[in-house]
């Protein structure tokens, strides 16, 4: 029983996409769901054709931010949102991702990223990366029909630049957190709409550190396999290593849990400075 590759993984990201350019800054419609954020028919329109172009991988789940399709047997699931930066593209920003993850089991409750791809379908950049049976992470960034390239995070010298994913009432006081890295000195917080595509630009060298607090892994378990590809960092707020996350299931749904957020950084150094200002504002 083979997983599928990341050229594979990376051609359904692409075609399963699609949906997103098509009806990019047309009228859509729009739903709130029970935890106050907007879902639009794109959002569904594209898991649909995730679990339909999935389905000749027979040994493998789907656990989509707005559905399941999953065994709790199988060894292998596709971890996906389909459409990270709903708000942005009901405003028609082209800020919007397609945020994938191959998760392979570890054990009964743990599982960890075998592959991952960030898609942007507007812009059609690609972000992927895998994890040998040595453990060795590889990762590359392809723009349109372009040549692959590594990625490489950039040197963090004097000015930095962190984005904190927060709203109100955002877990681990974040929006706290924002308001301190907005007085730090030689820091610009930067507000990208989205969250999986700062997992490329930390990548790509664009920018140094995203911090999230949200309860899902959906868009983490990604970037987290791409930043680490590009010599960068991936932590949980108070800076233990994300390598593994914890399936659970509430409500008859699945997902992959994240008790203490995330931070994905350049460096270590970074993480380590973050890490304190998370800390002391708790």
């Amino acid at each position: 029983m083979h997983p599928p590759t990341l050229s594979t993984l990376v051609r359904i990201t692409k075609s399963s996409a699609q949906p997103i350019k098509m009806n990019f800054r047309l009228p859509t419609t729009v739903t709130i769901k029970k935890d106050g954020t907007p879902v639009t028919n794109v959002d569904f329109a594209v898991q649909q054709r995730f679990i339909t172009n999935t389905n000749f991988l027979h040994h493998v789940g789907y656990i989509g931010e707005e559905g399941d399709a999953f065994d709790p047997e199988c060894s292998y699931v596709l971890y996906v949102d389909p459409l990270d930066g709903t708000s942005a593209y009901m405003r028609g920003i082209a800020v919007v991702t397609v945020a994938v993850s191959l998760m392979k089991r570890v054990d009964n409750e743990w599982w960890e990223p075998l592959s991952t791809v960030i898609y942007d379908p507007i812009n059609d950049w690609v972000w992927a990366a895998t994890k040998d049976t040595d453990g060795c992470i590889t990762g590359f960034v392809q723009h349109g029909e372009g040549h692959y390239s590594p990625t490489g995070v950039r040197e963090l010298i004097n000015h930095r630049r962190v984005t904190a994913v927060a709203w109100r009432n955002a877990p681990h006081r974040l929006e706290a957190v924002r308001e301190v890295l907005q007085r730090e000195p030689n820091t610009e917080h930067q507000s990208l709409g989205a969250t999986a595509i700062a997992g490329g630009l930390i990548a790509s060298g664009l920018t140094d550190a995203v911090l999230f607090g949200g309860r899902s892994a959906v868009e983490t378990a990604a970037m987290s396999l791409i930043v680490l590809s590009a010599g960068g960092v991936a932590t949980d707020l108070f800076g233990k290593p994300l390598t593994t996350y914890k399936l659970v299931e509430q409500d008859g749904k699945f997902d992959f849990e994240l008790p203490h957020g995330s931070i994905m950084s350049s460096c270590q150094k970074l993480t380590d400075s973050l890490v304190e200002i998370v800390k002391r504002v708790q």
